[in-house]
């Protein structure tokens, strides 16, 4: 029974890294954070964390940002 417990621990745990890589590549590797040895410019670095902040994060109770913007402004 233990040895069940840690497996579907350890199961769960891997698909959670893989659902994580997963968001990663969907969201990171499109701005061009895939390209090694070549520094970000300024332009890009804001683009990706304007795109990272339009997006929820349930995990961290995390609403986007312009969505949070919206609702401040009474707009949502």
């Amino acid at each position: 029974m233990v040895d069940e417990t840690k497996s579907a621990n350890r199961d769960a745990r891997v698909l959670q890294l893989y659902e994580e890589l997963l968001e990663i590549e969907q969201r990171l590797i499109p701005t061009g954070l895939h390209v090694l040895g070549r520094p970000s410019i300024a332009n890009e670095k804001a683009d990706l964390l304007k795109m990272i902040a339009a997006f929820d994060r349930p995990e961290f109770g995390a609403k986007a940002l312009p969505n949070e913007i919206a609702v401040s402004f009474g707009s949502h």
